[in-house]
């Protein structure tokens, strides 16, 4: 990985996630896009360089946040370690791929940290996204805008410096031609 080039999409990735993605949202869920990147760089790139891109954008997450310093870091680390240890059985190629994993890890990721709010608050006050759509609205629409923010991403693979999948187990040429196996 390059990692100039991630300094750069990750000033890029916090600026729109604390400026654009809260004037977006919709019904109090906003795109997490801090999530998006970190499943994109899981999905691409080598195991411990994801996870130390998936800390060190939860770092930044940290430092916008009022949060407990070091929870959003470790929560994304964790998530970049869980899906690049399971994207050997997925087509990261595919919008679908890039839906689901993103809404899973946000479903994991917002619902433990609505939890957590809902234990240390334990009041009548509440949140924005107190619910439980709440995590999932927010989860949902992340996993909506992961597809474009993924192709966006896909098309700098070189320039970041990250594996581009080959699906070396296919080996197919064509699909409908006699011999599809090289």
């Amino acid at each position: 990985m390059r990692w100039f080039s991630f300094a750069i999409v990750a000033v890029v990735c916090l600026t729109v996630h604390t400026t654009l993605a809260q004037r977006l949202s919709i019904w109090g869920a906003s795109p997490d896009v801090i999530l998006i990147t970190v499943v994109f760089f899981a999905m691409h790139g080598r195991k411990w360089d994801a996870v130390m891109a998936g800390w060190s954008l939860g770092l930044l997450a940290d430092l916008a946040s009022m949060e407990r310093f070091g929870l959003l870091s470790l929560s994304y680390a964790l998530v970049a370690l869980c899906v690049q240890s399971s994207r050997d059985w997925m087509f990261r190629y595919h919008p679908l791929t890039h839906f689901s994993v993103t809404f899973v890890a946000g479903v994991v990721i917002h619902g433990m940290f609505w939890i957590y709010a809902t234990m240390i608050t334990a009041s009548a006050y509440a949140q924005p996204w107190s619910s439980v759509g709440g995590p999932v609205g927010i989860a949902l629409y992340s996993a909506a805008c992961a597809p474009p923010v993924h192709a966006l991403l896909l098309r700098m693979v070189r320039w970041l410096g990250l594996d581009a999948p080959r699906y070396s187990h296919a080996r197919l040429r064509r699909i409908g031609s006699r011999s599809t196996v090289m």
